[in-house]
């Protein structure tokens, strides 16, 4: 099945596909953002004369300046840099620039601690130099092969002294890693979670992060600490609201007798725009010139009984391309044949933000070879057509988790008017938290 959405106008034309067997059209075309965003000028300070990557450590000093530069704007958030008993990034060392098939780069640091490296830390920065972030590594073979690296060609200063110095206060050596071709450090869990201009309102100081490069505005990069309605909150949207509660039971009944999709547009202050799909074709086409509250939409028999892949690339695809009106306040429904009816709520734009632009390409487009690609690591979640649907709800939930997506899921009753958060405990067991 696939759904294709087709903005006009400001907007973006846009091809939506969910699970289909004809799952073989390329985005159309994408908007195009109307107003510029500065780039981190901290990173356009090459020197001069400077032909060889390998000679340059402006990308190095970069991500080391903008790290420190946020623990200045948020102290609250700093770990002690004078506590030797727990682990610290030393910025005494960082590896070459890595350079990405999408021209994105990043730079490997060491962290220490008792003398020793124990882990690494990866700054990276997108194609444009607009969105920077840092994370821990996840621990397997290749981290391991790197944290030797720096422990061969730094350990001795390292081991020497009881904790390294403040982030700002040294050189940086270059320590070159050789990793094979192609292979990046798979993303664990963030140090610091950083969005780009698009998404955030204007303001702030773009001295402090060096971003005033670029010709554009200078709204902040590093985030600003912003309190979200809650998943339940979100959910009022649904609960509260009678004439979505018959949206949802309509797409109930046609998910159960139908073999064509359905789905439901609903703009703010518009009426909602209902479409379907051709007979056994399994794609809606869908055209509106504006911005969506929420969409509802149906999986007939032998759909998954969860969102499926194209429904996570479909959210990505809206909120990066600005058809989102409210991410505050955005609701992705689906009602199966199966009997379930859930939502899927934007819970941290910040994670989802990054989440949405690693399955995107620079256009905030995709094709099928991307959704078929992402099908892989369902897979790996055990998240299919066969399973029960409480199988796929708990699969899919530690997939929401695992992939730090930003997203959560809600299960709603029969009737649509109560809806339980779905959360893991400590055990790894997918606990309902009801929101009434």
């Amino acid at each position: 099945m696939k759904r294709i959405i087709n903005y006009t106008g400001l907007l973006f034309l846009l091809l939506l596909i969910l699970n289909s067997c004809r799952q073989d059209e390329m985005v159309a075309e994408a908007q195009q953002q109307s107003e510029k965003v500065s780039k981190f000028g901290i990173f356009s300070n090459k020197k001069e004369g400077s032909l060889a990557r390998e000679n340059d450590m402006h990308y190095q000093e970069g991500f080391r300046y903008l790290y420190s530069s946020y623990y200045e704007l948020y102290p609250e958030e700093a770990p002690d840099f004078e506590d030797a008993s727990k682990p610290l990034v030393d910025f005494r060392f960082a590896s070459q620039v890595f350079y990405e098939e999408d021209s994105s780069k990043y730079v490997l640091f060491p962290i220490v601690h008792e003398r020793r490296v124990i882990d690494i830390m990866v700054g990276h920065v997108n194609r444009d130099e607009t969105y920077v972030e840092f994370y821990y590594a996840e621990k397997d073979d290749l981290v391991e092969l790197i944290i030797n690296e720096f422990a061969e060609h730094a350990g001795g200063v390292i081991s020497g002294e009881e904790n390294p110095p403040q982030p700002k206060e040294t050189l940086i050596q270059e320590v070159v890693i050789i990793v094979p071709k192609a292979v990046k450090p798979v993303k664990q869990s963030l140090f610091i979670d950083t969005v780009d201009y698009a998404h955030l309102p204007p303001g702030g100081d773009c001295t402090l992060y060096g971003n005033c490069g670029g010709g554009g505005n200078s709204n902040p990069v590093m985030p600003q600490p912003q309190t979200q309605p809650s998943p339940c909150a979100k959910s009022k949207s649904i609960s509260q609201n009678a004439d979505r509660k018959a949206l949802l039971e309509f797409l109930k009944g046609k998910a159960t007798s139908a073999t064509v999709e359905h789905a439901y547009l609903i703009p703010p202050n518009e009426p909602p725009l209902h479409l379907q799909g051709d007979y056994a074709s399994g794609q809606i086409q869908i055209s509106l010139n504006g911005q969506i509250d929420s969409m509802l939409h149906s999986h007939y028999q032998g759909l998954l009984s969860v969102f499926s892949v194209s429904d996570i690339f479909a959210v990505a695809s809206l909120y990066q391309n600005g058809g989102i009106s409210n991410v505050g306040t955005f609701t992705f429904g689906v009602v199966t044949a199966s009997g379930t009816q859930y939502l899927l709520v934007i819970d941290n734009p910040t994670k989802f933000s990054n989440f949405a632009s690693n399955l995107l390409n620079s256009n905030g487009g995709y094709d099928s070879n991307s959704v078929n690609m992402y099908q892989i690591i369902y897979d790996k979640y055990n998240i299919n057509e066969s399973n029960s649907p409480a199988m796929n709800e708990a699969a899919f939930v530690r997939f929401l988790e695992a992939t730090n997506s930003g997203l959560k899921a809600l299960k709603g009753t029969s009737d649509f008017n109560n809806w339980q958060v779905l959360n893991k405990n400590a055990n790894g067991t997918v606990t309902p938290q009801n929101c009434n």
